[in-house]
C-alpha cells in the first residue's frame, strides 16, 4: 500500500466559498442551497416543476457561487484575452489548486519548493474520476 498525506486543501463552494468555511457550514448545519436570484433567469419562464416542458428546469434552488465565482487571471501569469472560451471549471480548479499548494507551502515560501506537488480533482459528470497534476513546481 502507498502511503498518502493531504496536506492542503482548496475549494470554491456555495456560500462562505472556501474548504474551511464549507466544514464550519456543515457543522452550523447552513443550508448553502438558495432560491434562484432574479438577476441570474426567470423561474417562472425557465422552470417547470412537473417536469413537461423540453430544455426547462425542475426547480428553484441550487447552489450558487455568486461572486466567489471570480477569477484572475493576472494572478497566474495568464493574459485575460487568453481565458475567453475557457470552461468556468477550470478556472475554479485553478484557483483551488493554487490555494491548496498555498496551504501546503505557506504564503510566504518561495514559488519552487523542490519537492514535488499533484492535486487531485474530481470532474463533474465523470462519474468519480479525476485528474492528477503532479508538479515539481508548486506555481
Amino acid at each position: 500500500m502507498t502511503e498518502v498525506a493531504i496536506v492542503g486543501t482548496g475549494a470554491v463552494f456555495p456560500g462562505d466559498g472556501d474548504a474551511p468555511a464549507f466544514w464550519r457550514n456543515i457543522r452550523a448545519g447552513t443550508d448553502a442551497i438558495t432560491d434562484v436570484s432574479p438577476d441570474r433567469w426567470d423561474p417562472g419562464i425557465y422552470c417547470d416543476p412537473d417536469q413537461a416542458g423540453a430544455g426547462l428546469v425542475y426547480t428553484r434552488r441550487g447552489g450558487f457561487l455568486g461572486n466567489l465565482a471570480t477569477f484572475d487571471p493576472g494572478s497566474f501569469g495568464i493574459m485575460p484575452a487568453a481565458i475567453e472560451g475557457t470552461e468556468p471549471d477550470q478556472l475554479l480548479m485553478l484557483r483551488a489548486a493554487a490555494e491548496a499548494i498555498e496551504e501546503r507551502l505557506g504564503p510566504d515560501n518561495p514559488q519552487d519548493a523542490g519537492e514535488p506537488c499533484g492535486c487531485l480533482a474530481p470532474r463533474p459528470g465523470c462519474g468519480g474520476c479525476s485528474t492528477r497534476t503532479d508538479s515539481s513546481r508548486a506555481s
